[in-house]
């Protein structure tokens, strides 16, 4: 392949993301690939998570087979980039670090939950990998919403951040998660966003005996729909039942179950008061306020981009719980499989 030069622009926002996430995947390894921020002066959370996981995907081929990623520096300037360790998340010595620790800056930095690491000190007890995610999604909805005059906002923020890491942690079968945001008080919104390079939404629906998916766009479709979820309708083993409440969990293990409404809800929050987006594979959807659309991409795993508006999030979290009752439970996804990958004990050993 001859060499490749990608231009990113002056705003790296979702739509350029998508589009710039096409381009690098075009490149296969060989040759010099160079991509140029020069330009790029607005930057968002989603689209520094897209971006840098495509860049670090085209790394891996270039080192696979022998050729060049690079990213001149010579014109970047740190700027909300650096403060937010996106240079970093690409292997750049400029700015913070990824996991930077975040103060009441109006943003949460480019950041990294290992999963892997969190499941082997759990044991494989998801619960204890839920009480993990649930405290750092506290921690990030209280960073992003410092005023206790936001009650409804801080909540919406925080139960959309622990279902979309959660959803990450037990379908994905990724090592690690990344997720960033930012708030616009004077724009009015905040927006966050999550992204592994695990399987895709597709494959693990896939693995189901329930689904059997032909394309990426019908798989993203289907798990926005309410109880759509790879671990749903399963029921929980009177061994793992035991296992978990040896582990002294803050809640009972029917609180832990997956019912597929987590990922539902908060596409709904996001439509009522807001927007969102589902990246995986070779698709994204969209959805600006109830308005749909469909877009072309390239991703080796799964994007998810929340918008919230302050003004119009009031008693919507409230009407979408309501309008999920009566569905049944499921147990959780951590496939033995993925427990024996990960060094753990399975109740078959």
């Amino acid at each position: 392949m001859s060499d490749l030069c990608i231009d990113v622009g002056p705003q790296l926002n979702e739509n350029v993301a998508i589009e710039t996430a096409i381009n690098l995947a075009q490149y296969d390894g060989h040759g010099c690939l160079t991509v140029d921020f020069s330009a790029t002066q607005h930057f968002e959370p989603f689209a520094m998570l897209l971006v840098g996981a495509a860049v670090r995907q085209s790394q891996s081929r270039a080192l696979l087979h022998g050729g060049q990623v690079q990213i001149p520096e010579e014109h970047i300037f740190p700027g909300i980039a650096g403060h937010m360790g996106f240079w970093s998340s690409m292997g750049m010595a400029i700015g913070r670090g990824v996991n930077a620790p975040c103060k009441n800056e109006d943003y949460v930095p480019v950041s990294k939950l290992e999963i892997g690491r969190l499941l082997r000190s759990s044991q494989g007890i998801l619960p204890l990998v839920i009480d993990g995610i649930d405290r750092e999604a506290d921690r990030l909805a209280r960073v992003l919403v410092p005023q206790r005059d936001e009650p409804e906002l801080y909540q919406a923020l925080q139960y959309s951040l622990r279902e979309l890491l959660r959803n990450a942690a037990e379908h994905s079968q990724a090592e690690e998660v990344w997720y960033a945001g930012m708030r616009w008080p004077n724009r009015g919104f905040v927006q966050v966003a999550v992204l592994d390079e695990g399987r895709g939404v597709r494959a693990a629906l896939n693995d189901s005996k329930q689904y059997c998916f032909d394309s990426d766009i019908e798989a993203i479709d289907a798990s926005l729909r309410l109880g759509v979820s790879s671990s749903a309708h399963l029921p929980l083993r009177e061994s793992e039942r035991i296992r978990w409440l040896e582990a002294q969990l803050e809640a009972q293990p029917e609180f832990y179950l997956n019912s597929g409404v987590g990922l539902y809800v908060t596409s709904q929050l996001a439509r009522r008061a807001g927007q969102f987006i589902l990246c995986s594979g070779d698709h994204a959807r969209l959805f600006i306020g109830q308005a749909s659309m469909e877009k072309a991409t390239d991703l080796i795993g799964t994007a998810l981009r929340m918008v919230l508006r302050p003004d119009q999030v009031n008693g919507v979290l409230d009407e979408v719980l309501e309008s999920t009752h009566n569905l049944p439970q499921a147990k959780p996804l951590i496939t033995g499989s993925m427990m024996k990958r990960l060094g753990l004990r399975t109740d078959d050993q």
